[in-house]
């Protein structure tokens, strides 16, 4: 499994991958707080919950960017004959790659939060530590089904329709912050970060049935994801 994922670190250190995700570690925080520093009057929880309202909308199109850019440079390796060829099993390398992309936006937000926290520590605003942590461990495994959703898509389509689903999911997410979700938000995985950080923000409670078709919908995810890559032959590949 290292092996996997230092391959998969040796394939992007020379590309725009990584400094993508170093500038979105400390940029992102960065202009968020002068956003917020130049309106005045800022409040920990108004402040907290517009962070991880903006990590919920744009991740859907940013895990779906991310996991074209690694299956493109994949595919430009020799149409993935050099990451099946060393392994006896089909799914592992790619599990590995999932692993490798998920520890990356794992990295990348727990960089961003803090740096973000220390810039508001510096005008003398204190964040709820209990809530922070809560919240940021929703996204944390929310995120990995995130990954796994994209990574799917990503190899049953091409470039273009992937990142066309991508956008149509970050439109279904915004509309489903509004009335217009309330019965169906739980049935739509890119609606769960905003939904959850909605809910605990206000301190609102989730019935059971929600988080069981959350739950139910995300095993249906892994399982499918397994199926997929377990059988995967390079030659279904669909070009961008």
């Amino acid at each position: 499994m290292k092996l996997y994922i230092y391959s998969s670190f040796l394939k992007i250190k020379n590309t725009s991958y990584l400094l993508v995700h170093i500038l979105a570690a400390l940029l992102f925080p960065l202009l968020l707080f002068l956003y917020w520093n130049q309106r005045g009057g800022l409040q920990s929880r108004t402040v907290l919950f517009s962070y991880f309202q903006i990590v919920g909308v744009l991740l859907p199109f940013a895990s779906s960017i991310v996991n074209i850019q690694l299956k493109n440079l994949e595919e430009s390796s020799g149409k993935f004959k050099y990451l099946l060829g060393y392994s006896q099993s089909n799914y592992k390398p790619f599990f590995a790659e999932l692993v490798f992309l998920w520890l990356c936006y794992c990295i990348v937000l727990i960089v961003s939060i803090t740096i973000f926290i220390f810039l508001l520590k510096t005008i003398g605003i204190v964040v709820s530590l209990r809530l922070l942590i809560l919240i940021s461990l929703f996204y944390i495994i929310l995120g990995y089904i995130a990954y796994m959703l994209n990574q799917i898509i990503s190899y049953l389509f091409s470039t273009g329709v992937a990142l066309g689903i991508s956008m149509m999911g970050v439109i279904i997410a915004a509309f489903c912050e509004t009335s217009l979700g309330d019965k169906v938000w739980f049935l739509i995985p890119w609606a769960w970060f905003l939904r959850v950080s909605d809910t605990l923000f206000n301190q609102q409670k989730i019935d059971n049935t929600p988080l069981m078709i959350i739950f139910v919908i995300s095993i249906i995810i892994v399982f499918f994801h397994f199926l997929l890559f377990q059988k995967w032959n390079q030659d279904r590949l669909i070009s961008g």
